[in-house]
């Protein structure tokens, strides 16, 4: 944290000509002196008094305004983003207790191909991506349904499955990550017949804290989604998604959920 104290220091420089000023002002303010010297010595000091409130005010001024202009600029919502990671819990219920979470455990544990994206309004506006690191899951007993945990960092080399342009680190603030509204996870290995029963994202944006819930849902291509609404709610947000067949034809097929 940057140090205050010289703004502070000058200020209080400033409040001691003022103090000084009103003094010499306020003592020189007399109805009667004992001689012509007198008069001249207080109606100097009256001269200087008002000049060291000038000065003093001033000096507070500006010492004021430069103070505003630093902490507007080092507003630490205003920065980029130097550090972003994320954590996932997942409820997750499967066919029976003996049909695996993920169909391909090798790539799972390789965290391959598993990102979570956060966007504003579409999923065209994608204002971060993040690589999954760490995956753990156990069973809730002897029921169907499986605790997943997942852990995201920055990585860079997961290609972006919604948009063509690499999001840079640098172009994003962390203003703009707590404006938005959707996050989107990428677990395209997860067991086709899942069912997301309940979940949350926490993301961590240099010293900042969000929390996503997620709705329950069926994902599709290996897709969950969370969208926070205006009152403050979540729900499933529909995506999109455009598939070309083997001869060339192009699908558009709509993730909502169901």
């Amino acid at each position: 944290m940057k140090s205050i104290f010289w703004p502070v220091f000058w200020a209080s420089i400033g409040g001691i000509f003022v103090l000084f000023g009103v003094l010499l002002e306020t003592l020189s303010d007399k109805r009667s002196f004992k001689d012509i010297r007198s008069f001249r010595c207080w109606g100097s000091a009256k001269s200087w008094g008002e000049w060291m409130v000038i000065v003093g005010v001033f000096g507070e001024v500006i010492v004021g305004g430069v103070t505003a202009v630093n902490e507007w600029r080092n507003d630490p919502m205003k920065k980029p983003i130097a550090f972003a990671s994320a954590r996932v819990q997942l409820v997750v219920k499967t066919r029976s207790n003996t049909v695996p979470l993920f169909i391909n455990p090798d790539q799972v544990r390789d965290c391959v191909n598993m990102g979570l994206s956060v966007c504003k309004n579409s999923v065209s506006n994608n204002l971060l991506n993040l690589e999954s690191h760490d995956i753990t899951s156990w069973r809730m007993g002897t029921t169907n349904q499986q605790d997943c945990h997942i852990r995201f960092s920055e990585g860079g080399t997961l290609s972006d499955l919604f948009d063509d342009k690499f999001i840079k680190r640098s172009a994003t603030t962390v203003r703009q990550i707590e404006g938005a509204d959707i996050v989107c996870l990428r677990l395209p290995d997860m067991e086709t017949n899942a069912e997301v029963l309940s979940g949350v994202v926490v993301l961590n944006v240099n010293d900042f804290t969000w929390r996503f819930e997620i709705p329950s849902q069926k994902p599709k291509w290996g897709m969950t989604t969370t969208q926070k609404t205006k009152n403050g709610s979540f729900q499933i947000f529909q995506v999109s998604m455009l598939f070309q067949q083997a001869d060339g034809t192009v699908l558009t097929n709509l993730y909502d959920g169901k």
